[in-house]
Protein backbone atom coordinates (compact mmCIF):
# COMPACT_ATOMS: atom_id res chain seq x y z
CA UNK A 1 0.00 0.00 0.00
CA UNK A 2 1.84 3.58 -1.11
CA UNK A 3 2.53 5.55 2.05
CA UNK A 4 0.56 8.46 1.57
CA UNK A 5 -2.76 5.82 1.61
CA UNK A 6 -1.16 3.57 4.38
CA UNK A 7 -0.54 7.19 6.91
CA UNK A 8 -4.90 7.93 5.70
CA UNK A 9 -5.98 4.45 7.18
CA UNK A 10 -4.02 5.20 10.64
CA UNK A 11 -5.72 8.58 10.86
CA UNK A 12 -9.21 7.30 10.18
CA UNK A 13 -8.46 4.21 12.56
CA UNK A 14 -7.14 7.07 15.19
CA UNK A 15 -10.44 8.79 15.16
CA UNK A 16 -12.55 5.52 16.38
CA UNK A 17 -9.53 3.62 18.09
CA UNK A 18 -8.02 7.17 20.09
CA UNK A 19 -11.57 7.82 21.97
CA UNK A 20 -11.70 4.46 22.17
CA UNK A 21 -8.97 3.68 24.72
CA UNK A 22 -9.84 6.70 26.07
CA UNK A 23 -12.88 5.83 27.25
CA UNK A 24 -12.08 2.42 28.18
CA UNK A 25 -8.88 4.49 30.53
CA UNK A 26 -11.30 6.66 32.14
CA UNK A 27 -13.78 3.78 32.93
CA UNK A 28 -11.32 1.95 34.47
CA UNK A 29 -9.98 4.45 36.78
CA UNK A 30 -13.65 5.01 38.22
CA UNK A 31 -12.75 1.69 39.84
CA UNK A 32 -10.02 2.60 41.82
CA UNK A 33 -10.47 2.85 45.89
CA UNK A 34 -8.37 5.93 46.51
CA UNK A 35 -6.18 5.67 49.99
CA UNK A 36 -6.64 8.25 52.64
CA UNK A 37 -3.57 9.77 52.34
CA UNK A 38 -3.92 10.55 48.91
CA UNK A 39 -4.90 13.80 47.75
CA UNK A 40 -5.66 13.27 43.96
CA UNK A 41 -9.68 12.87 44.44
CA UNK A 42 -10.05 12.05 48.13
CA UNK A 43 -11.05 8.71 49.39
CA UNK A 44 -13.65 7.01 47.23
CA UNK A 45 -12.82 8.59 43.57
CA UNK A 46 -15.84 6.91 41.59
CA UNK A 47 -18.14 9.80 41.19
CA UNK A 48 -15.03 12.02 40.85
CA UNK A 49 -13.99 9.74 37.97
CA UNK A 50 -17.35 9.35 37.01
CA UNK A 51 -17.53 13.07 36.29
CA UNK A 52 -14.32 13.15 34.74
CA UNK A 53 -15.49 10.56 32.00
CA UNK A 54 -18.84 11.92 31.95
CA UNK A 55 -17.16 15.50 30.69
CA UNK A 56 -14.72 14.49 28.30
CA UNK A 57 -16.94 12.40 26.57
CA UNK A 58 -18.69 14.85 24.13
CA UNK A 59 -15.07 15.62 23.05
CA UNK A 60 -14.88 11.69 22.13
CA UNK A 61 -18.08 12.01 20.50
CA UNK A 62 -17.67 14.95 18.40
CA UNK A 63 -14.28 12.95 17.12
CA UNK A 64 -16.38 9.07 16.13
CA UNK A 65 -19.21 11.23 14.70
CA UNK A 66 -16.31 13.34 12.16
CA UNK A 67 -15.31 9.89 11.54
CA UNK A 68 -19.16 8.82 10.39
CA UNK A 69 -19.89 11.83 8.50
CA UNK A 70 -16.58 12.98 6.86
CA UNK A 71 -13.74 9.31 6.48
CA UNK A 72 -16.24 6.46 6.38
CA UNK A 73 -16.87 4.23 3.41
CA UNK A 74 -20.81 5.33 4.03
CA UNK A 75 -22.87 6.29 1.51
CA UNK A 76 -24.97 9.93 1.20
CA UNK A 77 -28.27 7.29 1.68
CA UNK A 78 -26.82 5.69 4.23
CA UNK A 79 -24.83 8.69 6.26
CA UNK A 80 -28.51 10.63 6.19
CA UNK A 81 -30.17 7.45 7.58
CA UNK A 82 -27.18 7.49 10.73
CA UNK A 83 -27.56 10.48 11.17
CA UNK A 84 -31.66 10.54 11.15
CA UNK A 85 -31.29 7.67 13.96
CA UNK A 86 -28.14 9.57 15.83
CA UNK A 87 -30.59 12.49 16.45
CA UNK A 88 -33.99 10.38 16.84
CA UNK A 89 -31.92 8.84 20.18
CA UNK A 90 -30.58 12.28 21.08
CA UNK A 91 -33.96 13.59 21.37
CA UNK A 92 -35.04 10.94 23.44
CA UNK A 93 -31.81 10.22 25.46
CA UNK A 94 -32.76 14.23 26.49
CA UNK A 95 -35.97 13.25 27.04
CA UNK A 96 -35.83 10.48 29.23
CA UNK A 97 -32.40 9.51 30.10
CA UNK A 98 -29.92 12.52 30.03
CA UNK A 99 -26.98 10.86 30.72
CA UNK A 100 -27.14 9.48 26.46
CA UNK A 101 -25.42 6.14 27.59
CA UNK A 102 -27.57 5.04 24.08
CA UNK A 103 -26.13 7.58 22.00
CA UNK A 104 -22.26 7.19 22.77
CA UNK A 105 -22.56 3.19 22.66
CA UNK A 106 -24.34 3.47 18.86
CA UNK A 107 -22.05 6.24 17.59
CA UNK A 108 -19.18 4.07 18.87
CA UNK A 109 -20.98 1.20 16.62
CA UNK A 110 -21.31 2.91 13.74
CA UNK A 111 -17.62 4.65 13.75
CA UNK A 112 -16.27 1.08 13.55
CA UNK A 113 -16.89 0.95 10.30
CA UNK A 114 -13.78 0.43 7.96
CA UNK A 115 -11.47 -0.76 11.41
CA UNK A 116 -10.41 -4.02 11.19
CA UNK A 117 -11.73 -6.01 14.02
CA UNK A 118 -9.13 -7.60 15.01
CA UNK A 119 -7.30 -4.55 15.30
CA UNK A 120 -9.94 -3.69 17.59
CA UNK A 121 -9.48 -6.94 19.52
CA UNK A 122 -5.57 -6.01 19.51
CA UNK A 123 -6.72 -2.69 21.04
CA UNK A 124 -9.06 -3.71 23.79
CA UNK A 125 -6.34 -5.79 24.85
CA UNK A 126 -3.30 -4.44 25.30
CA UNK A 127 -5.18 -2.04 27.22
CA UNK A 128 -7.11 -4.43 29.21
CA UNK A 129 -3.40 -5.65 29.74
CA UNK A 130 -2.01 -2.57 30.69
CA UNK A 131 -4.40 -1.49 33.22
CA UNK A 132 -5.14 -4.76 35.05
CA UNK A 133 -0.88 -4.12 35.38
CA UNK A 134 -1.35 -1.00 36.58
CA UNK A 135 -3.72 -1.22 38.94
CA UNK A 136 -0.56 -3.52 40.98
CA UNK A 137 1.40 -0.74 40.12
CA UNK A 138 -0.85 1.68 42.03
CA UNK A 139 -1.16 -0.58 44.56
CA UNK A 140 2.14 -0.91 45.37
CA UNK A 141 2.54 2.85 45.41
CA UNK A 142 -0.05 2.88 48.01
CA UNK A 143 -2.48 5.18 45.74
CA UNK A 144 -5.21 2.51 46.11
CA UNK A 145 -6.29 0.38 48.74
CA UNK A 146 -7.16 -2.75 48.68
CA UNK A 147 -10.32 -3.98 50.33
CA UNK A 148 -11.03 -7.65 52.32
CA UNK A 149 -14.29 -9.29 51.71
CA UNK A 150 -15.41 -12.01 53.35
CA UNK A 151 -17.52 -15.13 52.05
CA UNK A 152 -17.90 -17.69 54.22
CA UNK A 153 -14.76 -19.43 55.44
CA UNK A 154 -12.41 -17.51 52.27
CA UNK A 155 -11.24 -13.86 52.20
CA UNK A 156 -11.48 -11.88 48.80
CA UNK A 157 -8.87 -9.55 47.62
CA UNK A 158 -10.23 -6.18 45.57
CA UNK A 159 -6.10 -4.99 45.23
CA UNK A 160 -7.49 -1.35 44.64
CA UNK A 161 -10.37 -1.74 42.87
CA UNK A 162 -13.72 -1.24 44.26
CA UNK A 163 -14.84 -4.77 44.65
CA UNK A 164 -13.15 -8.72 44.03
CA UNK A 165 -15.62 -9.26 41.18
CA UNK A 166 -14.10 -5.50 39.56
CA UNK A 167 -10.50 -7.38 39.44
CA UNK A 168 -12.11 -11.03 38.08
CA UNK A 169 -13.64 -8.44 35.01
CA UNK A 170 -10.62 -7.16 33.80
CA UNK A 171 -8.98 -11.10 34.47
CA UNK A 172 -11.87 -12.23 32.04
CA UNK A 173 -11.83 -9.24 29.51
CA UNK A 174 -8.03 -9.60 29.04
CA UNK A 175 -8.75 -13.29 28.20
CA UNK A 176 -11.61 -12.74 25.74
CA UNK A 177 -9.58 -10.15 23.82
CA UNK A 178 -6.75 -12.33 23.60
CA UNK A 179 -8.58 -15.19 22.78
CA UNK A 180 -10.91 -12.74 19.42
CA UNK A 181 -7.37 -11.09 18.81
CA UNK A 182 -5.70 -14.83 17.67
CA UNK A 183 -8.88 -16.55 17.06
CA UNK A 184 -8.18 -19.73 14.89
CA UNK A 185 -3.67 -18.84 15.67
CA UNK A 186 -4.16 -19.34 19.39
CA UNK A 187 -2.12 -22.13 20.45
CA UNK A 188 -2.55 -24.82 23.48
CA UNK A 189 0.27 -22.50 25.17
CA UNK A 190 -2.17 -19.32 25.09
CA UNK A 191 -4.48 -21.76 26.33
CA UNK A 192 -2.24 -23.10 29.01
CA UNK A 193 -1.10 -19.72 30.02
CA UNK A 194 -4.46 -18.31 30.09
CA UNK A 195 -5.94 -20.99 32.40
CA UNK A 196 -3.55 -20.34 34.43
CA UNK A 197 -3.92 -16.54 34.89
CA UNK A 198 -7.50 -17.36 35.57
CA UNK A 199 -7.34 -19.62 38.06
CA UNK A 200 -4.49 -17.33 40.06
CA UNK A 201 -7.26 -14.34 39.97
CA UNK A 202 -10.05 -16.65 41.18
CA UNK A 203 -7.59 -17.88 44.38
CA UNK A 204 -6.91 -14.25 44.98
CA UNK A 205 -10.39 -12.75 44.28
CA UNK A 206 -13.01 -15.53 44.64
CA UNK A 207 -14.77 -14.16 42.12
CA UNK A 208 -17.10 -16.94 40.86
CA UNK A 209 -18.76 -16.02 37.91
CA UNK A 210 -15.18 -14.50 35.91
CA UNK A 211 -13.85 -17.75 36.59
CA UNK A 212 -16.48 -20.07 35.14
CA UNK A 213 -16.78 -17.40 31.93
CA UNK A 214 -13.16 -17.80 31.66
CA UNK A 215 -13.33 -21.79 31.56
CA UNK A 216 -16.12 -21.54 29.06
CA UNK A 217 -14.82 -19.49 26.84
CA UNK A 218 -11.21 -21.22 27.39
CA UNK A 219 -13.09 -24.32 26.30
CA UNK A 220 -14.97 -23.11 23.76
CA UNK A 221 -11.90 -21.87 22.20
CA UNK A 222 -10.67 -24.92 22.27
CA UNK A 223 -13.08 -27.03 20.62
CA UNK A 224 -13.59 -23.96 17.98
CA UNK A 225 -9.36 -24.46 17.29
CA UNK A 226 -8.48 -28.30 17.60
CA UNK A 227 -11.89 -29.86 15.55
CA UNK A 228 -12.21 -29.61 11.94
CA UNK A 229 -15.84 -31.06 11.53
CA UNK A 230 -17.63 -28.20 10.26
CA UNK A 231 -20.97 -30.00 11.07
CA UNK A 232 -20.30 -30.15 14.54
CA UNK A 233 -18.65 -26.32 14.79
CA UNK A 234 -21.75 -25.46 13.20
CA UNK A 235 -24.46 -27.17 15.55
CA UNK A 236 -22.27 -25.69 18.82
CA UNK A 237 -22.57 -22.62 16.74
CA UNK A 238 -26.44 -22.55 16.30
CA UNK A 239 -26.70 -23.63 19.91
CA UNK A 240 -24.23 -20.33 20.87
CA UNK A 241 -26.63 -18.12 18.56
CA UNK A 242 -30.11 -19.61 20.36
CA UNK A 243 -28.73 -18.58 23.91
CA UNK A 244 -27.54 -15.75 22.86
CA UNK A 245 -30.98 -14.55 21.61
CA UNK A 246 -32.88 -16.34 24.44
CA UNK A 247 -31.26 -15.86 27.58
CA UNK A 248 -32.33 -11.79 28.13
CA UNK A 249 -35.83 -13.20 28.10
CA UNK A 250 -35.69 -16.10 29.98
CA UNK A 251 -33.47 -14.14 32.85
CA UNK A 252 -36.54 -11.55 33.11
CA UNK A 253 -39.40 -14.30 33.06
CA UNK A 254 -37.53 -15.58 36.02
CA UNK A 255 -37.68 -12.58 37.89
CA UNK A 256 -41.08 -11.76 37.34
CA UNK A 257 -42.44 -15.29 38.43
CA UNK A 258 -39.91 -15.32 41.41
CA UNK A 259 -41.31 -16.69 44.37
CA UNK A 260 -39.22 -16.88 47.98
CA UNK A 261 -40.92 -19.70 49.09
CA UNK A 262 -40.49 -21.70 45.66
CA UNK A 263 -37.60 -24.16 46.20
CA UNK A 264 -36.69 -24.19 42.48
CA UNK A 265 -36.49 -20.48 42.80
CA UNK A 266 -34.38 -20.47 46.06
CA UNK A 267 -31.82 -23.08 44.65
CA UNK A 268 -31.73 -20.42 41.36
CA UNK A 269 -31.78 -17.42 43.09
CA UNK A 270 -28.50 -19.07 46.01
CA UNK A 271 -26.52 -19.71 42.38
CA UNK A 272 -26.72 -16.27 41.37
CA UNK A 273 -25.82 -15.10 44.74
CA UNK A 274 -29.24 -13.33 45.67
CA UNK A 275 -29.61 -11.61 42.58
CA UNK A 276 -32.90 -13.52 40.75
CA UNK A 277 -34.75 -11.94 44.55
CA UNK A 278 -33.28 -8.37 44.11
CA UNK A 279 -34.32 -8.37 41.08
CA UNK A 280 -37.73 -9.27 41.25
CA UNK A 281 -37.58 -6.64 44.05
CA UNK A 282 -36.63 -3.48 41.73
CA UNK A 283 -39.48 -4.63 39.35
CA UNK A 284 -42.03 -5.16 41.70
CA UNK A 285 -40.47 -1.09 43.48
CA UNK A 286 -40.49 0.52 39.45
CA UNK A 287 -43.33 0.04 37.08
CA UNK A 288 -42.68 -1.75 34.27
CA UNK A 289 -42.64 1.15 31.02
CA UNK A 290 -41.74 2.04 27.75
CA UNK A 291 -38.84 4.51 28.14
CA UNK A 292 -38.11 4.04 31.71
CA UNK A 293 -38.27 5.51 34.44
CA UNK A 294 -36.60 8.07 36.04
CA UNK A 295 -34.03 6.61 38.42
CA UNK A 296 -31.40 8.65 40.78
CA UNK A 297 -27.79 8.74 40.03
CA UNK A 298 -27.33 6.23 43.40
CA UNK A 299 -29.57 3.72 42.34
CA UNK A 300 -28.04 0.44 41.84
CA UNK A 301 -29.39 -3.13 41.04
CA UNK A 302 -26.31 -5.90 39.52
CA UNK A 303 -27.89 -7.74 36.88
CA UNK A 304 -27.86 -5.17 33.55
CA UNK A 305 -31.33 -7.00 32.12
CA UNK A 306 -32.91 -5.86 35.26
CA UNK A 307 -30.97 -2.54 35.63
CA UNK A 308 -31.72 -1.85 31.94
CA UNK A 309 -35.60 -2.65 31.87
CA UNK A 310 -36.13 -0.60 34.96
CA UNK A 311 -34.01 2.92 34.46
CA UNK A 312 -34.39 2.73 30.35
CA UNK A 313 -37.52 1.00 29.79
CA UNK A 314 -38.58 -1.97 26.73
CA UNK A 315 -36.88 0.39 24.29
CA UNK A 316 -33.72 1.01 26.26
CA UNK A 317 -33.06 -2.96 27.05
CA UNK A 318 -34.38 -3.42 23.39
CA UNK A 319 -31.62 -1.27 22.09
CA UNK A 320 -28.84 -2.66 24.13
CA UNK A 321 -29.95 -6.42 23.28
CA UNK A 322 -30.09 -5.44 19.05
CA UNK A 323 -26.67 -4.77 19.23
CA UNK A 324 -26.19 -8.35 20.64
CA UNK A 325 -28.50 -10.29 18.66
CA UNK A 326 -27.26 -8.50 15.36
CA UNK A 327 -23.13 -9.22 16.11
CA UNK A 328 -24.62 -13.18 16.38
CA UNK A 329 -26.44 -13.64 13.60
CA UNK A 330 -23.93 -11.76 11.39
CA UNK A 331 -21.35 -13.63 13.34
CA UNK A 332 -22.86 -16.95 12.16
CA UNK A 333 -24.11 -15.98 8.74
CA UNK A 334 -20.20 -14.96 7.91
CA UNK A 335 -18.87 -18.17 9.84
CA UNK A 336 -16.88 -16.12 12.58
CA UNK A 337 -17.79 -18.54 15.16
CA UNK A 338 -14.94 -16.89 17.40
CA UNK A 339 -17.21 -13.84 17.61
CA UNK A 340 -19.82 -15.72 19.41
CA UNK A 341 -17.91 -17.21 22.05
CA UNK A 342 -16.98 -13.73 23.99
CA UNK A 343 -21.53 -12.93 23.12
CA UNK A 344 -21.94 -15.74 24.86
CA UNK A 345 -19.86 -15.22 28.14
CA UNK A 346 -21.19 -11.41 28.46
CA UNK A 347 -24.72 -12.32 27.82
CA UNK A 348 -24.28 -14.75 30.92
CA UNK A 349 -22.20 -11.74 32.54
CA UNK A 350 -25.08 -10.00 31.98
CA UNK A 351 -27.11 -11.56 34.66
CA UNK A 352 -24.34 -10.77 37.58
CA UNK A 353 -23.23 -7.25 37.17
CA UNK A 354 -24.44 -4.01 34.79
CA UNK A 355 -20.82 -2.93 33.70
CA UNK A 356 -21.35 -3.42 29.95
CA UNK A 357 -24.35 -0.90 30.04
CA UNK A 358 -21.92 2.02 31.30
CA UNK A 359 -18.44 1.05 29.58
CA UNK A 360 -17.60 0.49 25.94
CA UNK A 361 -15.83 -3.48 27.18
CA UNK A 362 -17.74 -4.99 25.13
CA UNK A 363 -15.64 -5.55 22.08
CA UNK A 364 -18.36 -7.29 19.96
CA UNK A 365 -20.70 -4.80 19.31
CA UNK A 366 -18.40 -3.43 16.56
Amino acid sequence: MPKRLNNKSNIVDGMFLVPLCCMFFLSYLTYWNITDNTDLFGYYAYQEFFMLWRALKPLFLFLVLAKIFFLSSYSVYQKVFVAVFLVTIFFLCRLFHPNFFLLYALSFCFAARDVSYKKIAKTYFIMATSTFLLTFVALAYGIIEDYSFRRGASIRHSFGLVHPNSLGMWSLLILVYFVQYKQNQIKLLHLALLFAHSVCVYYLTNSRASFILSIFVLFSTFIFSRFNSKKLLRLIAVFFVVVILSLAIMWLLLCFGYKSDDRFYSILDKLFSGRLHLSKQALEEAPLSIMGNNITFNYYVDPLFTYTIVVYGIVGLSLFLSMFYFGAVRSYNAGFYYILIPLVAFQFYNTQENVFLYHLFDLTMF
